[in-house]
């Protein structure tokens, strides 16, 4: 199981490179280093690998280029693995979960106040726990599921991106322009 994983949140131009960097380098070469050195193990014992990507992997918020890029990364990896070891006998499973209470919040690196208050309450507010999502990583890598994303509602959202893009693209603009004018005075 490849779990470790960072925050961050900021617009592409305030946001530091040096923090991008940090979250590529644990994000997504954390998962490629526990996979390069494992692998062979998991070739032998016809093992599963589990990597824990993120809901932002599939479906991209504003103010998180550094995470998204990152998480997208895990799955673009757990994609191209699931064929390459499938020959090996080796599952191939990745978590996409959305918020939910984690230490996440403890080491996140924003270029604002308002990004780190915003994942706080995202976090406070997350119908399921990490007991939750370990339930259905244990069940569903069990049964050979590729992809597992814990609750309907992100389910959902990313169907929609896949079968209708356009729709997608267009509710994500409406929800830039709400957050820009109205959510941030929501939030603090």
């Amino acid at each position: 199981i490849n779990n470790a994983g960072v925050a961050a949140t900021g617009d592409i131009d305030t946001f530091s490179l040096k923090d991008f960097q940090w979250a590529v380098d644990i994000n997504l070469m954390g998962a490629v280093k526990g996979c390069y050195f494992c692998v062979p193990l998991l070739k032998e014992s016809k093992g599963t690998l589990i990597n824990t990507a993120s809901m932002a992997g599939l479906v991209h918020m504003r103010n998180m280029s550094a995470y998204n890029a990152s998480k997208a990364g895990v799955v673009a990896l757990s994609e191209t693995l699931l064929s390459e070891l499938y020959p090996f006998g080796v599952k191939v499973t990745v978590v996409c979960p959305a918020s939910f209470p984690s230490n996440l919040l403890k080491t996140i690196r924003s270029s604002s106040d308002t990004g780190k208050n915003t994942a706080k309450k995202m976090m406070d507010r997350s119908p399921v726990s990490a007991d939750d999502i370990a339930s259905m990583v244990y069940e569903g890598s069990r049964k050979g599921k590729h992809i597992i994303i814990p609750t309907f509602r992100e389910t959902l959202l990313w169907r929609i991106k896949r079968y209708l893009p356009a729709f997608y693209f267009m509710f994500m603009k409406m929800i830039n322009y709400i957050f820009n004018n109205c959510f941030v005075l929501y939030f603090n």
